[in-house]
């Protein structure tokens, strides 16, 4: 299964009513996952926005929230890494996790293949960053 390192997330808010989030991560495929794409599998991230408490707990804001885009994998050996951005605007209300003050978001990241069975890598999170109120 792909690797998911380096992520980040990036948020500008719009005109106080929307805000697009910025989703950057590393991929790494192994010579396997490389050599499944010569089989018709498509590899794409499933990411879902949550709203962080600390010690409180998350949410789970928006699921699956972003497109699935193709990752530009390519059949070959050894090991592969590419730089990965998604990015996707939401209704700045989509991201109140708080009912006065700043909101806490970060993602969680999640490579599947299309083609096989739905399994996922283990979900990897961005840092939080603080969404003024």
């Amino acid at each position: 299964m792909p690797t998911v390192t380096n992520p980040s997330l990036t948020l500008t808010t719009i005109n106080n009513t929307s805000t697009k989030l910025t989703v950057a991560y590393d991929v790494e495929f192994g010579k396997v996952d490389r050599n499944l794409v010569s089989l018709g599998v498509e590899w794409h991230p499933h990411i879902d926005i949550i709203g962080y408490d600390g010690p409180s707990g998350e949410s789970v804001l928006i699921n699956d929230a972003f497109d699935h885009n193709a990752i530009p994998v390519t059949v070959g050996n050894g090991q592969q890494v590419l730089r990965v951005v998604n990015e996707k605007t939401v209704s700045r209300s989509d991201l109140q996790e708080d009912s006065n003050g700043d909101d806490e978001i970060k993602c969680s990241i999640r490579i599947h293949a299309s083609g096989l069975p739905d399994v996922f890598t283990q979900p990897i999170q961005t840092p939080d960053r603080t969404l003024a109120g």
